[in-house]
């Protein structure tokens, strides 16, 4: 019985990092072209710049939704481990 309700909240928290992840992943993959133009303004950086700093942003964005699986999956199998034990 309270490996169930254990299982319901370790579900509910993966969730819930979602729910948290995938939006903030989209917000900054949106503001990329705005904040990379807007701070890369000077005379030493050009657009090629800008541009390489935004596809840089867009692959970061892939890599924290990628991170936020994998660690959430490594704690929802140490705490079954855990359980078993």
């Amino acid at each position: 019985m309270i490996l169930k309700a254990f299982g319901k909240t370790v579900e509910d928290a993966l969730r819930f990092g979602f729910y948290l992840d995938a939006p903030a992943s989209v917000g900054l993959a949106v503001i990329a072209q705005p904040s990379s133009s807007s701070s890369m303004s000077t005379a030493t950086f050009n657009a090629a710049s800008t541009s390489q700093n935004r596809a840089g942003i867009a692959g970061y964005t892939i890599g924290l939704a990628g991170y936020s699986a994998i660690k959430d999956s490594r704690a929802l199998l140490l705490c079954d481990a855990a359980a078993a034990i």
